[in-house]
């Protein structure tokens, strides 16, 4: 049985591996049978994996995004600066969404997810932490709380910051500051929770 890849088949029509994550593509199958790759030169992807840091980011109006090893580093997005501090693990994900659609600097309401490592309780690690085999573990699920500082450009003349349970309601204020077109907050463990809101005005 011959087996295809989606690598494979990028590969052939002349593009690397890489394409996929930075630029948009188009495929065409020939009645050679010879795949057509075309590399678009439109626009450059809001997406990037830098494999040399290990970081991979989302840039958009609407959505700014860094996951991996962003731990310890600041990560500036256009109106979005996430200042991640260091964690015994060297990873984070953080996302920041505009409910309403709005760009993010003229949104009036928006949603930041953050994570770090997640684990049943128990799980049980081999020692290269490659595997848990069959021990899984049990409730309640952990979730390592993620230090941060958050900074986006703005338009508005006031906002605030919440923190979320999981249920979307909101558990408590954030202390947020709005100073020279700017709101920034911090983030921890101490707020218990994977979610905030952002509401400005």
């Amino acid at each position: 049985m011959l087996r295809i890849t989606a690598a494979r088949v990028w590969k052939k029509g002349g593009l690397a591996t890489s394409n996929i994550l930075t630029h948009r593509l188009e495929l065409s199958f020939m009645p050679t049978g010879k795949p057509t790759a075309v590399l678009s030169a439109e626009s450059i992807s809001p997406i990037t994996w830098d494999t040399a840091t290990g970081i991979y980011t989302v840039n958009t109006l609407v959505t700014k995004a860094v996951i991996g090893r962003c731990a310890g580093k600041t990560t500036k997005l256009d109106v979005v600066e996430f200042d991640v501090k260091a964690n015994p693990h060297n990873f984070a994900a953080l996302t920041l969404n505009a409910v309403d659609g709005q760009p993010l600097n003229r949104s009036g309401r928006l949603l930041l997810t953050v994570a770090g490592n997640v684990e049943n309780s128990e799980m049980g690690w081999n020692s290269n932490q490659t595997s848990v085999g069959t021990h899984w573990g049990h409730a309640p699920t952990i979730c390592e709380g993620i230090t941060a500082k958050i900074t986006l450009n703005t338009q508005a003349k006031s906002a605030k910051a919440y923190a979320l349970d999981s249920a979307g309601m909101r558990a408590g204020e954030v202390p947020a500051a709005l100073y020279d077109g700017k709101i920034s907050f911090n983030i921890g463990s101490q707020f218990k929770t994977l979610w905030y809101e952002v509401v400005t005005k």
